[in-house]
């Protein structure tokens, strides 16, 4: 399905916009969320004329965009917002990689959303359009990370209401940063599984858990890095649009990121080493195994002897004549079944 909307996309012009990705909302929507350190409105359900005409007002603006699959409303949006045709492209690709652009007017970034519904990660694109006095926001759904951010505006908590645009730009980073640390945290739980799991039995599925969580991990990491490097970026160009003081909150985000990208690194070398113990300890029980038969095969080997000596055809065979003679041979193998096996204790080889 991926595929084909990527073809379906080869051959238009620049400025047609497509839609590349999956619709998950009916219809789209716009908020407004204005505030200032003495002002607070909040319009639910905006239309596009009023959130316009908020980037000229006196206030902090923040638009958000629920809803990607309208591809003409999206362009009609970033253009009415003097947002260059390429990043409404990028805009509208979910499947595109995290990506960052410092137009001088305009600061464009493209990240990856993510949060853990029920132990399943769940992943949205959110891109961000800050501007002087206002910020753009894009996502594919309802419901996101930002909910306690919204409070704190709300109630006028911390500095947010004190703050620049470019303040918010960088909390709404940092709580999706933060929120990659909740998804490190649920793959460090799960090596703990594994490995508890391994230590007690070793199951048959273990390999094919260990390769799944690899894969999310390595699709996590993939994520992560080109958002890390679109960071670094705007630190080291020091855009107008971004203070000094907010640039030094960015460097924290970028720490941040790249902590995670050294523990998902830690993490799947974990799982390297937990698939090494799993062979590992496959090996051993087959030894286990191998030693107990040898053991065994050991034993009967004399045992077979005398039973196939005294089975053989020959009409001359004088202990065939003693009385006792079926106790004896069995005196003799339990004797030498026990000799045997306080040898291989001895030894070590039966422990």
């Amino acid at each position: 399905m991926k595929k084909l909307r990527r073809q379906s996309k080869v051959g238009m012009l620049p400025g047609s916009y497509y839609y590349v990705g999956k619709k998950r909302v009916d219809s789209l929507k716009i908020s407004l969320l204005e505030y200032s350190s003495d002002h607070y409105r909040l319009e639910g359900d905006s239309s596009l004329i009023e959130s316009t005409k908020s980037k000229e007002s006196d206030f902090i603006s923040w638009i958000n965009v629920t809803g990607l699959h309208d591809a003409e409303k999206i362009g009609e949006i970033g253009e009415s917002f003097g947002i260059h045709h390429l990043i409404i492209e990028d805009i509208l690709n979910t499947h595109h990689r995290p990506s960052g652009e410092d137009m001088e007017s305009i600061i464009f970034l493209s990240c990856k959303m993510l949060s853990l519904n029920r132990d399943v990660i769940e992943s949205e694109q959110l891109s961000l359009v800050l501007g002087k006095e206002y910020l753009l926001s894009f996502q594919e759904q309802d419901g996101d990370v930002f909910d306690g951010l919204r409070q704190n505006i709300a109630e006028a908590r911390g500095k947010l209401r004190k703050e620049g645009v470019d303040y918010l730009f960088y909390r709404l980073l940092d709580t999706v940063a933060d929120n990659y640390f909740i998804i490190s945290d649920h793959f460090e739980d799960k090596i703990e599984a594994i490995e508890t799991s391994l230590i007690n039995n070793y199951g048959e599925s273990t390999p094919q858990e260990i390769q799944f969580l690899k894969k999310q991990i390595v699709q996590f990491s993939r994520q992560i890095r080109p958002f890390k490097d679109t960071i670094a970026m705007f630190i080291k160009e020091q855009s107008p649009l971004i203070s000094s003081n907010t640039l030094i909150y960015l460097s924290d985000v970028h720490d941040h990121l790249v902590q995670i990208i050294e523990l998902t690194e830690i993490q799947r070398d974990n799982l390297s080493s937990l698939l090494d113990l799993y062979v590992s300890g496959l090996s051993n029980r087959m030894n286990q195994i191998m030693k107990v038969l040898t053991v065994v095969t050991a034993i009967f080997i004399p045992l077979s002897f005398i039973v196939g000596l005294y089975g053989m055809n020959f009409k001359h065979i004088p202990e065939l004549e003693w009385e006792n003679g079926y106790l004896y041979v069995w005196i003799l193998m339990i004797l030498i079944v026990i000799t045997m096996l306080g040898y291989f204790t001895i030894k070590k080889w039966w422990k």
